[in-house]
């Protein structure tokens, strides 16, 4: 059994004055907010074990996850961006389950992104498919880039060997790709059994930017 470390989540509560008035009166009188020492509040929740951001059913029942097991969980709905509303940040581990539900394999999704710390601010489905002609899954996970695009990093689950594994990019090894469904796993443009293709919007130019992978021994490279 995999041990993971406890997520804390702390919610403080801040608390404000409300704006008192009396009838009759034009001018209302806010009341002073209290200071608050928020390094003297304890958690009021802790969740033990990891949070799932990401599980999906795969054709033959087993199911693809993705899962915080360290690192914090906010909510921020004043600031306007890509990270407004609920957000899961730290260190993710990518697994594959059996139908029951227990661990098959599992590996460090962060090892994958130089690793640096990631954020999902949204719970969202893996997009499986075979884009090299193998007979395994593919699927591509992602984080956001810019206002632009995301960056994935392309994996398959390696039935004969029953592991995750990252598969090889040339001449990078990243994809960014536009993508109107703007989600951390996005279906990928199959144009034969073994290549896809890819866009982006390049601002600069004011033109979208196509790109085809084709599978090349080991690795997809751009044609």
């Amino acid at each position: 059994m995999v041990n993971y470390p406890t997520v804390l989540i702390i919610f403080t509560l801040l608390l404000a004055g409300c704006a008192n008035s009396q009838p009759g009166q034009g001018i209302a009188v806010k009341a002073a907010a209290p200071e608050i020492d928020v390094s003297a509040h304890k958690p009021v929740i802790e969740v033990q074990g990891p949070m799932t951001v990401a599980r999906s059913e795969l054709p033959d029942g087993k199911k693809l996850g993705v899962s915080l097991v360290e690192g914090r969980y906010f909510e921020d709905w004043i600031t306007p961006g890509p990270f407004m509303g609920k957000n899961w940040e730290g260190e993710f581990r990518l697994q594959w389950f059996d139908e029951s539900g227990n661990e098959l394999h599992g590996i460090s999704l962060n090892s994958s992104f130089r690793d640096e710390s990631l954020t999902f601010n949204r719970e969202f489905q893996i997009h499986t498919d075979d884009y090299n002609g193998d007979g395994d899954l593919d699927f591509v996970i992602g984080q956001y880039a810019s206002s632009n695009g995301y960056t994935y990093r392309m994996f398959t689950l390696n039935q004969a060997e029953r592991c995750i594994q990252e598969l090889g990019l040339q001449p990078a090894s990243e994809l960014f790709i536009s993508s109107g469904e703007g989600t951390y796993s996005i279906p990928l443009e199959k144009t034969g059994t073994d290549s896809f293709r890819i866009g982006y919007y390049d601002n600069s130019k004011g033109v979208q930017v196509e790109s085809v992978y084709k599978w090349e021994k080991d690795r997809f490279i751009k044609q």
